[in-house]
């Protein structure tokens, strides 16, 4: 892919645009982790019968972002609080075809600045790479 300018903004989690990238994250991920009797506990596959996953309405100090890639629509990250100091990161994915782009990267680092200034620094401490140490995974 060329070097197009990465640009991400807030969004409706509950939005077309928000739904439709979940949807194919769970496509794709009922491809990658169909059940396959290999001996492996059933409950780490994802059931191919089991309906499409939805977005709850945006949480208290929760955020909901959507990348593009050019004018693509390309990625989603989200944040959830899980107390009043820690928040988890949620719903990233990256379309397969711009993978290996940077929008990964720009979403997290993007979702840890968002952190910080919602006054959860816990998550932007936490996030700390056991290879690179940059923050960066």
């Amino acid at each position: 892919m060329s070097k197009l300018r990465i640009r991400i903004e807030p969004t409706d989690p509950q939005g077309l645009q928000a739904m439709s990238l979940l949807q194919e994250a769970a496509l794709e991920a009922r491809h990658l982790y169909r059940r396959i009797d290999v001996g492996i506990p059933l409950r780490q596959f994802i059931d191919s019968n089991a309906p499409i996953p939805t977005n709850a309405p945006l949480p208290p100090r929760g955020a909901y972002f959507i990348a593009f890639l050019g004018n693509e629509l390309v990625g989603s990250g989200a944040l959830r609080p899980l107390d009043e100091t820690t928040v988890e990161v949620r719903r990233m994915y990256v379309i397969r075809s711009a993978r290996r782009a940077g929008v990964g990267r720009a979403l997290l680092a993007h979702l840890q600045r968002t952190a910080a200034n919602l006054g959860q620094g816990n998550a932007a401490r936490n996030w700390e790479s056991p290879t690179s140490g940059d923050g960066v995974v």
